[in-house]
């Protein structure tokens, strides 16, 4: 709710700090959960400019790209991330940009191959939510988020926020985790 103040300190951090993915790859995030995609897609270039292989832009890229319905360009660019790391969260965005462009199989494996890992290391159950969330199944995307809930996960705060999730706001058992997390109504 704060997207000028949010806007004007990632301006001074450029100004400081050029040369910073990390700059770039905070604004590409805030801009998208801001829904300003355009202004998204401008940082994630921008960190892609200065590290070529900073898979993080790539795969957040591929998320903007997605959620502006550029199915094509999303793939890509969170294949491109998902290529240069083998962490769970990338890969997470990799199967979120699997469901959003039809490609259901290939969303469907990385889901479960992530539900496998959690075995051996921590992924973070509010992705593997959302991917099934895009793949339109809501019971089975809010049984991860209730995970990632009890869970404590790091993903939580986002919840309200996160434009992947804006078709189920209207939803009681969204409206419900989101008081359970304490955001105000």
């Amino acid at each position: 709710g704060r997207t000028k103040e949010f806007a004007l300190e990632i301006q001074r951090a450029e100004e400081l700090d050029p040369l910073s993915p990390l700059t770039y790859r905070t604004g590409e995030v805030g801009y998208l959960l801001g829904h300003q995609n355009d202004r998204a897609v401008e940082q994630a270039q921008k960190a892609i400019e200065v590290q070529p292989d900073y898979f993080f832009a790539h795969t957040w890229l591929g998320v903007i790209y997605a959620q502006m319905g550029r199915r094509p360009e999303a793939v890509a660019e969170a294949e491109k991330g998902a290529q240069l790391t083998d962490s769970p969260l990338i890969h997470a965005f990799l199967g979120y940009a699997y469901a959003a462009a039809g490609k259901k199989a290939e969303a469907r494996k990385i889901a479960e191959e992530l539900a496998a890992k959690r075995a051996q290391r921590y992924v973070c159950p509010y992705e593997i939510g959302t991917i099934y969330l895009t793949l339109g199944e809501k019971n089975e995307a809010f049984r991860w988020y209730e995970k990632a809930y009890e869970e404590r996960s790091v993903c939580v705060p986002l919840m309200k926020f996160d434009p992947r999730l804006d078709s189920v706001h209207a939803d009681a058992r969204f409206q419900d985790l989101i008081r359970r997390i304490g955001f105000p109504q």
